[in-house]
């Protein structure tokens, strides 16, 4: 009898294998302490490679370890982080994806990440005490470096866009960025919602800074969330509910093609390509309108909401040489709530773009308005080479203001 009674110490390997990779890292840990035959087995790596693809987004081990070791490596650094790890870094590994094949000098300009200790001397500097995902976003890119002078426009690693004199980029901060900015501005006059936050995103060329709230302060303020302020600072606009989420959205947003990336320069402008943007073709020319929010130029008090648009003209490579035709005068209907303005003029931005096969013409301009929606459509006046005249309609687009958050509660 006792012959036919199963002795799992001594399992063949693979029914063994079959069973230990339903275990649990801690599991696997301990059936390794049984003897030498389940020690060998639950040490090999076709076990720990899919824990570490699990746990820690990782296909490959570290500095010479075997896959359990370097699960073990992950584990002693990044414990702490287990909620949102595999969310923060899968995102970052997107981005970083994206960089690497669109924009190679974006992703050169990413620093490395910062230490546990360096994380902590930025927190008892700024009197801060960080969300678990901004602090890993943290240990995985302290900032971004300077870029080369050879950018042209848009060389913050999350884009930018112009119109007019109004050039955004936006950096991510370094924890010395936030310290410096916590240290200017603790001892002068601030509103209320900053005395809770930190800064982590900036475009050296404009107003526009990102925050993460520090404390649940109620109203719209979370812990982690990430908030933009109005011109005047006096109240912030939704970025994103985390720094996860932010880069979450902000992969998406890459990796659909809703931000247009400069094929030569490798920059990101954005301005959306495919998200709420209105297309319309007359003749052979097709426009497309894309508007975009200006949370930096926007004022709830008085209401003052900003917001750029970007128009693109196309003719197909396909067209007839003798489609050619030239832009002249452009006839705006603007409605801004409470009445419809009509605005005519010559040219665009100054210019008389021609059309002709294969031609391609992009302009950004801006429209204030009084309130959080409003629209634009329009025509603009095309002649030809025999000088006939033609309408090219310029689609309806909306405009939409995100809702401000609410005001923060008073300071106790």
């Amino acid at each position: 009898m006792d012959s036919d009674v199963l002795d799992w110490s001594e399992l063949p390997l693979e029914p063994l294998l079959c069973v230990f990779k339903y275990l649990l890292p801690k599991d696997l840990v301990s059936v390794s302490k049984v003897n030498n035959h389940w020690h060998s087995a639950a040490d090999r790596d076709e076990l720990w490679r899919p824990l570490c693809a699990k746990d820690w987004v990782l296909d490959s081990k570290r500095d010479g370890k075997n896959f359990k070791q370097t699960y073990g490596l992950m584990h002693v650094e990044f414990a702490k982080y287990r909620p949102c790890y595999v969310r923060v870094r899968r995102a970052w590994n997107t981005i970083e994806a994206f960089l690497a094949e669109r924009a190679p000098r974006l992703l050169a300009c990413l620093a490395p990440g910062a230490t546990e200790e360096d994380i902590s001397l930025c927190e008892k500097l700024c009197r801060a005490t960080f969300d678990l995902e901004t602090r890993l976003s943290y240990r995985i890119h302290n900032g971004q470096a300077e870029p080369g002078a050879d950018f042209v426009e848009f060389c913050g690693v999350f884009g930018g866009y112009k119109f007019y004199d109004q050039h955004v980029n936006v950096q991510l901060c370094s924890l010395t960025e936030m310290v410096e900015f916590y240290e200017y501005y603790k001892a002068r006059p601030a509103p209320a919602w900053m005395r809770f936050s930190a800064i982590v995103a900036k475009s050296p060329s404009s107003r526009k800074r990102w925050f993460v709230v520090l404390q649940n302060r109620g109203g719209g303020y979370d812990a982690g969330r990430i908030v933009e302020p109005s011109e005047d600072y006096q109240r912030t606009f939704p970025v994103a509910s985390s720094f996860g989420a932010l880069l979450e959205e902000y992969a998406a947003e890459l990796t659909s093609g809703n931000f247009i990336v400069t094929p030569k320069r490798g920059e990101i402008n954005r301005f959306p390509r495919k998200r709420n943007v209105s297309r319309a073709t007359t003749r052979g020319v097709t426009v497309e309108c894309m508007p975009l929010f200006v949370a930096e130029s926007s004022m709830v008090r008085p209401p003052t909401y900003f917001f750029a648009y970007r128009i693109r003209m196309t003719m197909p490579q396909s067209a007839s040489a003798a489609d050619w035709c030239k832009l002249q005068r452009r006839h705006w209907y603007i409605d801004r709530g409470d009445m419809v303005e009509e605005v005519e003029g010559e040219g665009v931005i100054g210019k008389f773009p021609e059309m002709f096969p294969g031609a391609e013409f992009e302009y950004a301009s801006c429209c204030p308005l009084p309130g959080p929606t409003g629209s634009m459509r329009g025509t603009f006046q095309m002649v030809t080479r025999n000088g006939e005249t033609f309408d090219l309609e310029v689609p309806l687009f909306r405009f939409v203001a995100l809702a401000p958050v609410a005001e923060p509660p008073a300071l106790m």
